[in-house]
């Protein structure tokens, strides 16, 4: 009889066991599924910050070429203006005769005729 009875306990203590070995596998199979779950995000949120991050390296590319051209024009215009303003700098003289022989007459003022 009292071996039948260490059978027993023997039996109800390796059935606790398992069942405690049951229990925390299952609660270790759920933190294996949460630490997945949580490397998916955090791989998603990776991936997504480097697309971000390649936009933006875009974006002051773009940024950095317009500068570029936007310095060539200014760079560009700036020249014309100098151009022209020399260009009139050159006429203005050669109409007043700076510089230059005068081959226009000289210019005649106008006054209020006298009356009498």
């Amino acid at each position: 009889m009292d071996r039948l009875r260490q059978i027993e306990e023997q039996t109800m203590r390796a059935q606790k066991e398992l069942q405690e070995q049951t229990r925390r596998a299952m609660e270790l199979e759920q933190e294996r599924k949460r630490a997945r779950e949580e490397a998916e995000r955090l791989e998603r949120d990776r991936h997504a910050a480097e697309e971000a991050k390649a936009e933006l390296a875009r974006q002051a590319a773009d940024q950095q070429k317009t500068q570029e051209q936007l310095a060539a024009e200014l760079a560009e215009f700036t020249a014309k203006i100098a151009l022209l303003e020399e260009a009139k700098k050159k006429k203005d003289e050669e109409g007043r005769g700076v510089g230059s022989t005068r081959l226009c007459p000289p210019r005649r003022t106008w006054t209020k005729p006298r009356r009498s």
